[in-house]
């Protein structure tokens, strides 16, 4: 299963509808998405390889295993 985690920020909701105002197509979160995909982009190309492949191979693993568990029912 893919090891996920959550990150929180905190910051008050005046600055947050600021911000927001700016994006305007997007809300805050959205954007930070981004940002945080944009990040990833910028491993160097091995590392990022690496971790891609592992992921799409655990949630292929996950999507056989949920599978299989229909068929048994």
């Amino acid at each position: 299963m893919a090891r996920q985690e959550k990150i929180v920020l905190w910051i008050d909701r005046r600055w947050k509808d600021a911000i927001e105002k700016h994006l305007r197509d997007e809300t805050l979160e959205e954007h930070l998405e981004d940002v945080l995909d944009e990040l990833c982009n910028q491993l160097p190309e091995r590392e990022y390889k690496r971790i891609s492949a592992e992921i799409y191979a655990e949630d292929a693993a996950r999507r056989t295993e949920e599978e299989l568990s229909l068929i048994h029912i």
